[in-house]
């Protein structure tokens, strides 16, 4: 709080560079204060929009189909680069690669939903038969 014409009013300081001295102060007036609250909340209401749109729970079956195709073909892509030349490398470091590609960045829950659905439809041949 400062003492300004005889009331108390809020005022916030900023600090602002000053090649001549470290650092002064500005104070920030009650408009400014106001603009940069309603920055604030807007870029909370955007964070939290974007982290609604990427979780997986709040998105559409379509957009989780486009996502589930696109991931899929960037883990072919990649499991296809993988050298499977068993004379030149262990096994342990190709299965390490293979799990790797598997599970990088949010492919885990893709992978899982693909081992899902390849089990369902195996065991709709299973009992076909």
């Amino acid at each position: 709080m400062a003492y300004v014409n005889g009331t108390i009013s809020t005022v916030a300081f900023n600090k602002v560079y000053d090649p001549e001295a470290e650092f002064t102060y500005r104070a920030l007036y009650p408009s400014e204060l106001s603009r940069l609250e309603d920055l604030g909340a807007l870029a909370t209401q955007l964070r939290a929009v974007e982290t609604n749109q990427n979780n997986i729970l709040n998105m559409r079956i379509k957009d989780i189909v486009d996502k589930w195709s696109q991931t899929s073909v960037e883990t072919l892509s990649d499991l296809s680069e993988i050298d499977y030349n068993f004379q030149n490398r262990p096994v342990v470091n190709i299965i390490s690669d293979v799990i790797t590609s598997l599970t990088l960045k949010n492919r885990i829950i893709f992978t899982g939903l693909t081992f899902c659905l390849i089990a369902i439809i195996l065991y709709l041949l299973d009992i076909s038969r």
